[in-house]
Protein backbone atom coordinates (compact mmCIF):
# COMPACT_ATOMS: atom_id res chain seq x y z
CA UNK A 1 0.00 0.00 0.00
CA UNK A 2 1.45 3.43 -0.95
CA UNK A 3 0.59 6.81 0.86
CA UNK A 4 0.81 10.07 -0.74
CA UNK A 5 2.28 12.98 1.53
CA UNK A 6 1.53 16.37 1.16
CA UNK A 7 3.98 18.87 2.81
CA UNK A 8 2.38 20.72 5.65
CA UNK A 9 2.96 23.93 3.93
CA UNK A 10 1.32 23.27 1.17
CA UNK A 11 -1.88 23.32 3.33
CA UNK A 12 -1.15 26.51 4.60
CA UNK A 13 -3.22 29.61 3.72
CA UNK A 14 0.03 31.94 4.23
CA UNK A 15 3.66 31.10 4.24
CA UNK A 16 4.02 32.46 8.19
CA UNK A 17 1.46 30.45 9.64
CA UNK A 18 2.19 28.54 12.63
CA UNK A 19 2.38 24.65 11.37
CA UNK A 20 1.90 21.57 13.61
CA UNK A 21 3.84 19.31 11.66
CA UNK A 22 2.71 15.69 11.45
CA UNK A 23 5.02 12.32 12.31
CA UNK A 24 5.88 12.25 8.71
CA UNK A 25 7.33 15.89 8.12
CA UNK A 26 9.06 15.39 11.82
CA UNK A 27 10.46 12.58 10.79
CA UNK A 28 11.50 13.61 7.53
CA UNK A 29 13.33 16.73 9.61
CA UNK A 30 14.72 14.96 12.05
CA UNK A 31 16.37 12.41 8.84
CA UNK A 32 18.15 15.58 7.10
CA UNK A 33 19.29 16.60 10.78
CA UNK A 34 21.00 13.70 11.69
CA UNK A 35 22.11 12.69 8.29
CA UNK A 36 23.45 16.29 6.72
CA UNK A 37 26.89 16.25 8.57
CA UNK A 38 27.39 12.84 6.64
CA UNK A 39 27.52 14.27 3.11
CA UNK A 40 30.44 14.97 1.07
CA UNK A 41 30.89 18.92 1.03
CA UNK A 42 33.22 21.28 0.35
CA UNK A 43 32.86 25.12 1.41
CA UNK A 44 31.93 27.29 -1.43
CA UNK A 45 32.79 30.42 0.16
CA UNK A 46 36.46 30.03 0.78
CA UNK A 47 38.56 33.46 -0.89
CA UNK A 48 41.08 32.82 -3.02
CA UNK A 49 43.31 34.74 -5.33
CA UNK A 50 42.28 34.42 -8.49
CA UNK A 51 45.16 33.81 -11.23
CA UNK A 52 43.17 35.82 -13.88
CA UNK A 53 40.32 37.98 -15.05
CA UNK A 54 38.19 36.83 -17.91
CA UNK A 55 35.89 39.78 -19.63
CA UNK A 56 33.66 38.38 -22.48
CA UNK A 57 30.99 40.51 -23.97
CA UNK A 58 28.73 38.96 -27.29
CA UNK A 59 26.62 41.86 -29.58
CA UNK A 60 24.07 41.27 -32.48
CA UNK A 61 26.91 40.86 -34.62
CA UNK A 62 30.19 39.30 -32.49
CA UNK A 63 32.03 38.14 -29.62
CA UNK A 64 35.01 39.37 -27.47
CA UNK A 65 37.01 38.04 -24.65
CA UNK A 66 39.98 39.39 -22.69
CA UNK A 67 41.70 36.92 -20.15
CA UNK A 68 44.77 38.05 -17.97
CA UNK A 69 45.42 40.56 -15.56
CA UNK A 70 47.05 42.41 -17.84
CA UNK A 71 45.27 41.89 -20.78
CA UNK A 72 47.18 39.02 -22.00
CA UNK A 73 45.12 37.52 -24.31
CA UNK A 74 42.02 38.72 -26.73
CA UNK A 75 40.13 37.12 -28.83
CA UNK A 76 37.08 37.91 -30.60
CA UNK A 77 34.50 37.39 -33.90
CA UNK A 78 32.15 38.08 -36.14
CA UNK A 79 29.00 35.65 -35.95
CA UNK A 80 27.21 34.56 -39.53
CA UNK A 81 23.84 35.54 -40.52
CA UNK A 82 22.49 32.27 -38.98
CA UNK A 83 24.63 32.68 -35.68
CA UNK A 84 23.27 36.70 -35.27
CA UNK A 85 19.52 35.47 -35.24
CA UNK A 86 20.00 33.47 -32.69
CA UNK A 87 19.02 34.73 -29.48
CA UNK A 88 21.37 36.53 -27.12
CA UNK A 89 21.37 33.81 -24.37
CA UNK A 90 22.76 31.39 -27.13
CA UNK A 91 25.27 34.27 -28.41
CA UNK A 92 26.68 35.02 -25.05
CA UNK A 93 26.97 31.12 -24.05
CA UNK A 94 28.69 30.39 -27.48
CA UNK A 95 31.15 33.30 -26.60
CA UNK A 96 32.21 31.73 -23.49
CA UNK A 97 32.72 28.21 -25.48
CA UNK A 98 34.60 30.19 -27.73
CA UNK A 99 36.57 31.75 -25.32
CA UNK A 100 37.56 28.86 -23.51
Amino acid sequence: MTRQYVMSTLCSDRWDTKLHLDDYCQEKLYFWKTNLVNINTRYCFAYTCPSSFVYADAIATGCGSVIGFNNEYACHRLWTHSESLQSSTWRELCEVEFLL
